[in-house]
Parts: structure tokens; C-alpha cells; sequence
């Protein structure tokens, strides 16, 4: 069946920059790129790479995009907003400028046993809870898009692999469904990575996870974990030495 749309990201970003008297093949942006839905690490990341900012980023400044040559490898990152909906929408628009290759540092609640707060996780697929992914033709269960290499790579640096669950509705999460889940082999719960895998299989590129457990569903709920910061940066490292790697 021919879909027609109504509109599409490439035709939505040429529009908005012919208004800024800029075109389209100006923006500076690489193939590989890493995501983030921290504007505040995705600065600290390219502060790292030495990463030059894209002023000419459609989006407000919050969600900062920047671009460098790292490892002898041109490299974007980007900050994406959070939740499905926002996040798809944007990651869509890095895809029409070319992203092939994403990695996505960010945070996950345990949901089991396994998973501990301070733990680094990849995910091999999701169960699809939110209400995006299904407009992507996806199933209920979405594989993950993960580029092999690097997700060889996390597994061999003693990362664990899990399934995750998307919700975009975290007030109407419950331990009795965190219980179902849990018995179903589901391990974490995030709120964008089901929709965002979805899109990526849909559009035949590559996205590999990379999360930190923030919080445990099995214990008393705290917005605080003080090793937060560490663990961020032990992440960033490991996808920095990556590419270094592959330089």
C-alpha cells in the first residue's frame, strides 16, 4: 500500500531552514552520532570530543547539536527530548539529515532483581507499552536496532544485555504490572526506547542503548542517586574509548 503523507522530516527541516536563508546540505552532521535526553551531558560529551556547536540547529538552544572529528572519525551529538513522542520526532529529523549509526546514552528503572541502581545496561529488545511505535507498523515486542559492533563491544566490556519496557506514562506505572512484567523475563523500564527502536527499524539504521540504572522499582522509590555522576561519566568513557577504537 502507497502511504501518502501528509508531510515528512526532510521536507519539515528545509522548510524551516529555507526561512533562516540556510539549505539543508549546510548543516554539519555526522553519520554516527550520540543521543542523549540530558542537554547538560550532551554538552559535557562534546566538551570531550571537542566538539564544535551547530548553530544553525533547528531546535531551541536547550537541545543543543554539535559536531567534531574524534578518533579520526566525524562525530555528531545531539540532545533529544524526552518521551516518545518528542524524542521520535526528533531522532526522525537527524535520520533525514543522514544519521545512520546512534547511540543513546540515558536512564532506566530495574525492575528486577538483576538490575541494580548504578548498573550499565544495553537492551536486545522491547515490549512496546507507549503509543508511538505502533504507527512504525512495529509488534508489541520491538527488536532492537543495535549496531553489532558496538553492541559486541558493551557486551564484551561485561555490560549486561536485557529486555526493556517502554511507558510513557510513569504516574500510571504500578508494582503489580512491574510484577507481570518481571515474570515475563522484563528487566527495565524506560519511557522512550521502544518508539525510538521502532523508528530506526523502520528507517533501516542503527540505534544501540547504553543506560544507567537511575532507580529500582523493587524497593522504596528515590529521585536520588548520588552515584549518578560517576556512572554517567564511566558511559561516556566507554563510548569514547569505542570510537577511538575504531578510529
Amino acid at each position: 500500500m502507497i502511504r501518502n503523507y501528509i508531510f515528512t522530516p526532510k521536507k519539515v527541516l528545509s522548510k524551516y531552514l529555507e526561512q533562516k536563508g540556510i539549505d539543508i546540505i549546510d548543516l554539519n552532521i555526522s553519520k554516527n552520532i550520540i543521543i542523549t535526553h540530558n542537554p547538560e551531558l550532551a554538552t559535557k560529551i562534546a566538551s570531550l570530543c571537542s566538539a564544535d556547536i551547530v548553530r544553525e540547529w533547528v531546535y531551541h538552544p536547550y537541545y543543543p547539536l554539535f559536531y567534531t572529528e574524534f578518533g579520526n572519525k566525524d562525530l555528531s551529538i545531539a540532545a533529544i527530548r524526552v518521551g516518545a513522542p518528542a524524542a521520535t520526532l526528533q531522532l526522525e529529523e537527524l535520520i533525514a539529515l543522514g544519521v545512520q549509526n546512534i547511540i543513546r546514552i540515558g536512564l532506566a528503572c530495574s525492575i528486577s532483581e538483576n538490575l541494580k541502581i548504578g548498573d550499565l545496561v544495553t537492551s536486545k529488545g522491547y515490549l512496546s507499552l507507549e503509543g508511538t511505535s505502533k504507527y512504525y507498523g512495529g509488534s508489541e515486542y520491538i527488536t532492537a536496532a543495535f549496531d553489532n559492533n558496538f553492541y559486541n563491544y558493551l557486551i564484551s566490556s561485561s555490560i549486561t544485555s536485557s529486555l526493556g519496557v517502554s511507558i510513557d506514562a510513569p504516574y500510571m506505572e504500578t508494582k503489580q504490572l512491574f510484577s507481570i512484567l518481571q515474570k515475563k523475563g522484563y528487566e527495565f523500564v524506560d519511557m522512550e526506547g521502544a518508539a525510538l527502536h521502532s523508528v530506526c527499524n523502520f528507517r533501516g539504521v542503527n540505534l544501540t542503548d547504553l543506560l544507567i540504572i537511575n532507580n529500582e522499582s523493587i524497593k522504596d522509590w528515590d529521585i536520588v542517586f548520588s552515584g549518578r555522576k560517576i556512572v554517567l561519566d564511566q558511559a561516556v568513557q566507554i563510548v569514547c574509548d569505542y570510537f577511538q577504537q575504531r578510529s
